[in-house]
């Protein structure tokens, strides 16, 4: 039997429980506690997951955890403090999260746990404001508390420094009072209709739009690199997200948070979730022809895989044998990547491959989008692959190749005056 040396540390989680196995390997269980189960809280116990040899799976086996142990204690703190709206943010918020008729239930479970985060910020920050109270000064001032830079520690003898202004962070968590304020206006909640106004008439900082992109001689080069690295997946994943202009969660996949009592019915279960949103072998049909509705929007892309070479160079290195289930599998474990699992190994091999790390795997899309439209395509035609209803988003948020677009207007303007005064000479 191995010792504990041979096996990595087990991962630290509240709730969290392991149990080696003769083989080596080791399993990992969230349980709740006894006052949760005796209070009627379910489920008692989850299995989260099977393998924690690789860094991505371990953060992921801790992350899940701690997802689970939040669930757990928002759930028992609802059953404690069965209060009415006392007229704060946080009673508003608490409100918002909890009303069965809340816009908050109709969001996807991904975008919920965005709203949960940014609801706890403004809870912990604000919350115990009393919405009459509140002002226009007081709203900008929460504004620049979550704008102001994060200081950076001093490492390596370095003083330490200030990062840059968080305006995404701060943006988010105005994103998210607009939100609530909306709620309490629709349930008639009287200080939010004034706030409402208020916030109207604010405007704050925007995050700048990526400027950034991978060319296709990158997305060869990170190909060629996952494949002298033994990364396969990561260079199909490349592929599809360039050739296809797929998103990362359309081919990676998601872990959607599995519900009380939920069975697997046949699908795949591990790291505290069951696997759905990526693309699988029985979106390609016989024809290489890709059908896939996109998680984001639900709107339906086809996509001739013939045409991609990038991607069908991948799928002529899959046996026939070997086409089922999801498109990519992490080879280390046998099952799709486990959460930011593919987006981590990603950068390892881009790094390898000499790509700036300012290009992200998500330009992946707007890489493949860019060139597209530099070579041609047109914006419907483009929005219709990408899955934009709008070919005009495309084109503002995707297409980032702004110097070769003025150049090709100066080209056009260029050669419209050598026509126009060939014409005025004759």
């Amino acid at each position: 039997m191995p010792s504990d040396l041979t096996r990595p540390p087990p991962v630290q989680a509240p709730g969290l429980s392991k149990r080696d196995n003769a083989d080596g390997s080791r399993r990992y269980y969230w349980i709740a506690p006894k006052r949760a189960v005796a209070a009627g809280y379910k489920p008692a116990s989850v299995v989260v997951a099977g393998a924690d040899t690789t860094e991505s799976g371990r953060s992921a086996i801790g992350h899940e955890a701690q997802r689970l142990q939040t669930d757990m204690l928002r759930w028992l703190d609802a059953q404690a403090n069965p209060v009415p709206f006392d007229g704060t943010l946080a009673g508003l918020i608490r409100r918002y999260q909890t009303d069965e008729e809340s816009p908050y239930r109709g969001v996807k479970w991904n975008t919920r746990q965005l709203y949960d985060y940014d609801c706890a910020r403004l809870a912990n920050g604000m919350g115990q404001r009393q919405l009459a109270a509140v002002k226009r000064a007081d709203i900008f001032r929460w504004h620049a508390a979550a704008l102001a830079p994060k200081p950076v520690p001093a490492r390596d003898g370095a003083p330490p420094t200030v990062g840059p202004q968080r305006v995404r962070s701060a943006h988010g968590l105005m994103r998210m009072l607009r939100i609530v304020i909306g709620y309490g206006v629709s349930v008639g909640i009287e200080p939010c209709e004034r706030l409402d106004l208020v916030l109207s008439k604010m405007r704050f900082q925007t995050p700048a739009r990526r400027k950034e992109r991978p060319t296709y001689a990158q997305a060869v080069a990170i190909i060629d690199k996952a494949h002298e690295l033994g990364a396969h997946s990561v260079a199909f994943g490349q592929a599809l997200q360039f050739d296809c202009m797929l998103r990362q969660s359309n081919v990676a996949g998601l872990w959607r948070p599995l519900e009380a009592g939920e069975e697997a019915n046949g699908r795949i279960v591990a790291y505290g979730g069951v696997w759905e949103d990526g693309v699988s072998w029985r979106h390609v049909d016989g024809e290489m022809v890709l059908t896939f509705e996109t998680t984001k929007r639900g709107r339906e892309v086809e996509i001739d895989l013939t045409l991609c070479p990038l991607v069908l160079r991948e799928i002529e290195r899959i046996p026939l044998d070997q086409r089922m289930g999801p498109l990519i599998i992490d080879e280390r474990t046998g099952l799709p990547y486990a959460k930011y699992g593919y987006g981590k190994r990603w950068r390892d091999v881009a790094d390898a491959a000499g790509v700036p790390k300012s290009v992200w795997n998500r330009d992946s899309r707007s890489g493949g989008i860019t060139e597209g439209r530099m070579a041609g395509a047109d914006y419907a035609d483009l929005a219709k692959q990408a899955a934009h209803a709008d070919p005009s988003f495309t084109a503002r948020v995707y297409d980032r190749e702004t110097l070769e677009a003025a150049r090709k207007i100066g080209r056009l303007r260029v050669a419209h005056r050598a026509a126009s005064a060939g014409k005025n000479g004759e």
